[in-house]
């Protein structure tokens, strides 16, 4: 069970990691292209 529980966690946060990494990414591309949206 705790380790079912420890690997949900690492799961949680690696996909909490990647949406940060895509918005910052996203934020950057938005901040240097302000005419193009998407």
């Amino acid at each position: 069970m705790a380790s079912d529980d420890s690997e949900f966690v690492h799961m949680a946060l690696g996909a909490a990691h990647r949406v940060a990494s895509a918005k910052a990414a996203k934020a950057r591309r938005k901040k240097s292209k302000p005419g193009s949206k998407g």
